[in-house]
């Protein structure tokens, strides 16, 4: 099941994601029930967007021998963009701001905090 909703008016833009699935147990190992996002867009005269998001990822189940719970996750990223015309944009993303480092796969944890910083230029 999917439910999403977009769109408030030219300055702001309200994303909102859900996916919900019924997993049997013991089905499939590392996939969680419910993915949940949020992301509100500010957009200022076509040039600045800034967009925050926050998005959760429910419960787990990993299976090999025994069967391990790996928690729920919550992340909050950060995404500014700058469109100096229509040819070069330029790009500053933050990602997992919280620095959360869960399990995400069995014996595996968040890398953490990251950044990116990217130039784009179209010819």
């Amino acid at each position: 099941m999917t439910l999403s909703y977009k769109e408030i008016n030219k300055i702001l833009n309200l994303e909102f994601s859900s996916d919900y699935y019924q997993w049997n147990d013991n089905e499939i190992s590392h996939m969680p029930n419910l993915f949940l996002s949020i992301v509100p867009k500010v957009n200022l005269r076509d040039k600045i967007i800034l967009s925050p998001s926050i998005k959760f990822i429910g419960p787990q189940k990993a299976y090999l021998k025994e069967t391990k719970s790996l928690p729920s996750r919550t992340y909050i990223d950060a995404k500014l963009d700058y469109k100096y015309n229509n040819k070069l944009n330029a790009t500053i993303e933050f990602n997992n701001v919280l620095n959360i480092k869960k399990e995400i796969w069995r014996d595996y944890k968040d890398i953490g905090f990251s950044g990116l910083i990217m130039l784009t230029w179209s010819f």
